[in-house]
């Protein structure tokens, strides 16, 4: 029931409280990423969850690109029609680049998407006519990825955000890629120091 209006390289922030589990996300458009380490980005539309029991920040990008490769290598190599890798590259590269910093150096985008014109997600994710795009079945290997966005064509992305909105504390840590040599490095006996007390 709500209508704003959106500008085109203008920030806008809307900020929500979800009545189903006392949480609040926050959806801004062309947020600038200033004071970054090294070059600040600007993706189309951030979503920011905070989750309940949580001091933490969950980020992720959503970023609309109006462009559909069609070719025969490429749907050879990804199994459908999807947007241009350059775009994919993007969203590896938002969520490197976009640091949290206020007192260390830390990630908190957990995920970013793509939004591209394709006029059947049915197809898109496998269900019918063929095997799901390698750019679908990526979102859940390692939260880079794409999904079809037209009119009448919005159920895949309507189901990430339900997902993302509604899953718990520890879901988005639980898919994200470690670091090789984290557990090493967690366990390590001279790194850690412990008082364990009654």
């Amino acid at each position: 029931g709500l209508v704003f209006d959106l500008k085109k390289g203008k920030e806008s922030t809307m900020k929500y409280f979800d009545p189903r589990n006392g949480e609040h996300f926050t959806i801004s458009y062309n947020r600038f990423f200033r004071d970054l380490p090294t070059i600040s980005q600007k993706p189309d539309n951030v979503l920011q969850l905070e989750k309940k029991g949580s001091k933490h920040k969950y980020q992720y990008i959503f970023d609309a690109k109006y462009r559909i490769c069609v070719d025969k290598e490429y749907i050879e190599k990804f199994n459908q029609a999807g947007p241009p890798e350059d775009t994919i590259n993007a969203m590896h590269r938002y969520r490197d680049a976009i640091i949290h910093s206020e007192t260390d150096l830390k990630r908190d985008v957990f995920g970013a998407f793509v939004l591209f014109p394709h006029n059947n997600e049915l197809a898109y994710a496998g269900k019918i006519e063929g095997e799901p795009s390698r750019f679908y079945e990526s979102i859940q290997q390692v939260g880079i990825g794409a999904l079809p966005f037209l009119p009448g064509q919005t159920t895949l992305v309507e189901r990430l955000l339900d997902e993302l909105i509604l899953e718990g504390l520890d879901s988005a840590f639980e898919r994200t890629v470690l670091q090789e040599g984290t557990a090493e490095y967690l366990t390590r006996d001279d790194k850690r120091n412990v008082l364990i007390g009654p």
